[in-house]
């Protein structure tokens, strides 16, 4: 079983319907991923908890939250865990922050729409993949 650590300011954003009825991350990653957990984190008390627990596979994060950024949950994360993938869904952000990103280790970076986010269950394997890959050669 997946366990996902979803932070959003607006979980609800990603885990129900949006735009025409389609669905975003939970109902994509459901797909893949069945049965699928997973643990919201809306602040920086939630995050810091859900840190130290580290029981979670995989951690999508927003951009930009009220408490935090991107570039500081993936520094949390990877330093606590340096194999962990973190995969940003958001739809803000900037391509120079993107790229700063990924050198830190961010493991991906998706758009958050209908049009992109039965990407997300692909990036989401595919991260997971080449972490246990690591853990097998490291």
């Amino acid at each position: 079983m997946l366990h996902l650590l979803l932070i959003d300011d607006n979980p609800t954003a990603l885990l129900r319907r949006y735009r025409k009825g389609r669905l975003l991350s939970h109902r994509e990653l459901e797909r893949d991923f069945s049965p699928l957990r997973v643990t919201e984190v809306t602040n920086a008390a939630d995050f810091e908890q859900a840190l130290a627990a580290a029981e979670f596979d995989l951690v999508i994060t927003d951009f930009q939250l009220h408490w935090s950024d991107r570039l500081k949950i993936l520094s949390a994360v990877k330093t606590r865990n340096p194999q962990r993938p973190v995969i940003v869904f958001t739809n803000t952000g900037d391509q120079e922050t993107a790229v700063a990103a990924m050198k830190a280790g961010l493991d991906d970076d998706i758009i958050k729409s209908p049009k992109h986010s039965v990407r997300l269950a692909v990036a989401a394997r595919a991260v997971l993949d080449r972490a246990a890959a690591q853990q097998r050669n490291p």
